[in-house]
This record gives C-alpha cells, sequence and structure tokens, in this order.
C-alpha cells in the first residue's frame, strides 16, 4: 500500500518531523507512507479563510497523487479542509481527520470531546460537529491557546493545558474520550492518555490505519455520495493537475 499523507499547509519542519515519527513508530511492512506539504498555500490552518486559501492547492495534490498511484490520501487537518470535493475528483479513498476520529470515538463510548489549539478553531470544529449530525455526542470543545506554529517550542506547556482542559472535559461535560483537535499535535496522544486515563485519539495514527484498514477491505468512498463534477470551463492558475497543464 502506498499512502500519501497530506499536510495541508506549507512546509513546516516540526511538523514534518514529528508526523514522520509518528507513521515510523505505527507502520508495517506491507505499509508506504510519505509525507507531503504544499508548494502554495498558507503556513497554518487556523481559520475558515484558510481553508479557503487552501483548498484548491490540496485539490492538486490529492489529484496528482491517484495520478503517481498512490492508494490512498489522508488528509491531515482536524478541519477535514477539502476532503468532500477531493472525493467527487479521485477513485482512491480520501481520509478526513476530525470524522474519522469521531466516528472512532464512538466506537469506544459515547461522548468525545475535543482539545484544541486556539480559540479560532472551536467554532469552525462545532460547524463541522453539527454537520455531521453528532452534536449529541459531543462533550465540548476546549482550546490551549497555542498556535500551530509554536506547538514544538512549547511542547511541556503544551501537554500541561491540554491535561487540564481535557479534565474539564471529563469532569465536567462527561467526556468518556478527547480527539486531539489539531494533527500539529501529532505523537502526544500517549502522554497525555496516561495521565487522564480515557482514550485519547490522534489523527495521524488513527486516519492511516484506518485507510490501511479500507484498502485491505477493498473499499473507498461512494459515488452515489460524491459525483464526479460536470464537465465545465474553470478558470485556475498555480494547479496543474486540475487544469490539465501538467
Amino acid at each position: 500500500m502506498r499512502i500519501l499523507v497530506l499536510l495541508p499547509i506549507l512546509r513546516d519542519d516540526a511538523i514534518e518531523r514529528e508526523t514522520k515519527k509518528e507513521l515510523a513508530r505505527i507502520a508495517s511492512s506491507t505499509t508506504q507512507y510519505e509525507v507531503r506539504s504544499l508548494p502554495s498555500g498558507p503556513a497554518s490552518i487556523e481559520s475558515e479563510y484558510d481553508e479557503w486559501v487552501t483548498s484548491p492547492y490540496i485539490l492538486n495534490e490529492i489529484v496528482r497523487a491517484e495520478k503517481e498511484g498512490f492508494d490512498a490520501v489522508f488528509v491531515s487537518c482536524i478541519l477535514d479542509v477539502a476532503t468532500n470535493a477531493a472525493r467527487e475528483m479521485v477513485k482512491i479513498p480520501v481520509i478526513a481527520a476530525y470524522r474519522t476520529c469521531a466516528a472512532v470515538a464512538l466506537t469506544l463510548g459515547d461522548k468525545f470531546g475535543v482539545v484544541t489549539i486556539v480559540d479560532s478553531v472551536v467554532p469552525i470544529l462545532f460547524r463541522k460537529t453539527r454537520e455531521y449530525g453528532l452534536v449529541e455526542n459531543l462533550a465540548g470543545i476546549r482550546s490551549i491557546e497555542v498556535p500551530v506554529l509554536e506547538l514544538d517550542a512549547h511542547r511541556e506547556k503544551v501537554l500541561e493545558s491540554m491535561v487540564r482542559e481535557s479534565r474539564i472535559l471529563i469532569d465536567e461535560n462527561k467526556a468518556d474520550s478527547i480527539i486531539l483537535g489539531c494533527t500539529g499535535l501529532v505523537g502526544m496522544a500517549q502522554l497525555l492518555q496516561e495521565k487522564i486515563k480515557v482514550p485519547v485519539l490522534d489523527p495521524t495514527p488513527i486516519c492511516t490505519k484506518f485507510v490501511e484498514l479500507l484498502l485491505t477491505a477493498g473499499v473507498s468512498q461512494s459515488s452515489h455520495a460524491y459525483y464526479k463534477p460536470p464537465e465545465k470551463f474553470r478558470r485556475l492558475s498555480n494547479v496543474p493537475y486540475l487544469t490539465g497543464d501538467s
């Protein structure tokens, strides 16, 4: 299996490093992971505006990945950026971080909490939860107020803040599992789980192993849910795999 783990931001050495470290930890002999960042787009995704800016470049990379022979793509962003659109454009599985983790959380318990990075992400995640029909299963969303690009420099503070916010979700909101609400928190699930004593879901291992399951079972997204976009003229630039200029 060849799986592309797409970081939908400009290259950040720390995030790439930690993502590759986690993938190396969980890798099987039958799976080849490749981590890529975007050549154009935002440095991080912390707003709806960032989502719109990055979406064409994400789609371009996913179409490219299918042409290059990848078997699946995991879009490594908790906001599930452009994943629905990508599923319309390719036949290979495209895996969304939040949607997948929420589904897994509901096989482990009844109510999940989310600990994310900054307050601006909270309403976006709530809207995603409502879109997925899971509001009654959401215990709450808390933020640690550390931006994506500062996570690596403050990992001890980040862990302390995640413990504090998780305990609020567990004790006051009755969460029985916690989802890491940013893929920049990759590799910290086990440390957090040891301290709070409930399942902690890190999107990177959860989603990459889930896509391996789909590939082993021979299934992908349904073409009756994600129809191929109609042929028509669309003016785009700097996205060659969408415009046919590659």
